[in-house]
């Protein structure tokens, strides 16, 4: 018996063991003797159903059939999410070096079926996106991925836009010239990339998305923005080689899939959260309230390493007395002053992949809720990651350089 199906009998085995069960059958035996129905057997086929159906209309709105449901719904959350989310017996934990990440253990087979039984459904009634928060805190399998992202961050205006209204530059222009060589550059630098940097379509797609984002912007194209359209091109990637494997005259196809991609990236960058935003007065007002919770989730979980952080900022002059002041807490301006060059890019580059697309999976699923914000509390596990290296910094010039010199060997085992 393959594993979905042991975990829909353990699913029925739980319902029909269960009080709630018990008692739906209870009231369910009191609505027919209620009905003074004590000679069912005497009545004819069509009087049977119809007083079976009264009953049952009358039992759906007792609290017992609404105990029975939550019971079923429960059950088949705990039965069926290792089959979806992780694979039986391995821990979820960030660990490992980023050079152990082509060997890591992917979602487990068993769960094929059932991520793209949900991804088919997500993409049938994508009203149903709401329900992905039962996912929460758990890496998502590629194929539920593609869907999630898909659904949660859709923008039809923007890949009609791209398609048909969409300037493409010509290939002589400078600019085009210039953004080509820096996904190059990005993409062949970091080992972090390396899946990608051997893709030429994932090139193509990257090129094309960020080409795009400027024309909208009307303006030069930060590094950091640069940075936050790889994960779209990583999760696309499978999909557009396969595209292109598939067609000999796949260019036509290829761009459906750049306007997929530059829809998500657009309707991506347009709600960045304020200490991401590239607006100056935003993200300094986000930093402020960042830094404050980035400190508070520190002195709670790892008090000697921010006390150790505190020394460091404390021996360091920093910026001018007027930058200080204004935050009003030196240790939060020096805080941010460490933390937004990765802030800004959410991470990318700076961790695995895996680890980015975690995260990700999280502030795309929480994007309704003002309250769910998780970017501070995988910042504060980054730092107490690498909480050894920090804790011998002397400067934040020296907090910074034991940063860098670590980033990239973050990941994430499934």
């Amino acid at each position: 018996m393959d594993m979905p199906s042991q975990a829909l009998k353990k699913v029925r085995g739980d319902v029909i063991t269960s009080r709630a069960w018990s008692r739906l059958q209870r009231e369910l035996l009191a609505q027919m003797t209620g009905g003074h129905l004590r000679t069912f057997g005497s009545l004819s086929t069509s009087d049977k159903l119809a007083a079976v159906e009264r009953a049952v209309e009358a039992v759906g709105e007792t609290a017992a059939y609404a105990r029975l449901r939550a019971h079923v719904a429960t059950s088949v959350d705990y039965h069926f999410s290792p089959l979806l989310f992780q694979p039986p017996g391995i821990a979820q934990e960030f660990s490992a070096t980023a050079e152990d990440s082509s060997t890591m253990p992917r979602a487990h087979p068993e769960a094929d079926p059932l991520a793209e039984a949900c991804s088919r459904l997500l993409e049938a009634s994508p009203h149903l996106k709401h329900s992905l928060k039962c996912a929460l805190n758990h890496p998502l399998p590629h194929g539920l991925r593609l869907a999630a992202w898909r659904a949660l961050l859709s923008r039809p205006d923007v890949q009609k836009d791209f398609l048909v209204a969409g300037k493409e530059l010509q290939p002589g222009d400078e600019s085009k010239k210039e953004i080509s060589r820096r996904c190059r550059h990005v993409l062949g630098e970091n080992p972090v990339f390396r899946e990608l940097a051997g893709s030429s379509v994932a090139l193509s797609a990257m090129q094309a998305v960020v080409l795009y984002w400027m024309q909208r912007a009307s303006g030069e194209v930060l590094d950091s923005e640069l940075l936050l359209s790889v994960p779209f091109v990583h999760v696309w990637r499978e999909e557009l080689e396969r595209q292109v494997d598939r067609s000999s005259s796949s260019k036509g196809e290829a761009r459906v899939i750049f306007a997929e991609i530059a829809a998500e990236y657009v309707h991506f960058m347009e709600m960045l959260p304020p200490s991401v935003s590239s607006s100056a007065t935003e993200s300094a007002d986000g930093m402020k309230k960042f830094a404050r919770r980035v400190e508070e989730l520190l002195q709670t979980e790892d008090p000697q390493l921010h006390q150790a952080l505190g020394k460091a900022f404390k021996k360091t002059g920093g910026s001018p007395k007027k930058d200080r002041r204004a935050w009003g807490n030196p240790f939060h301006h020096t805080l941010k002053s460490i933390l937004f060059p990765h802030i800004q890019k959410m991470l990318v580059g700076d961790v695995s992949m895996d680890v980015v697309c975690y995260i990700w999976d999280q502030c795309f699923i929480g994007l309704d809720v003002p309250e769910y914000q998780c970017l501070p509390y995988f910042t504060t596990v980054w730092l107490l990651l690498l909480r050894d290296r920090l804790l011998r910094a002397k400067s934040v010039a020296n907090c910074m350089l034991r940063l860098w010199k670590r980033l990239y060997q973050v990941t994430l085992v499934h």
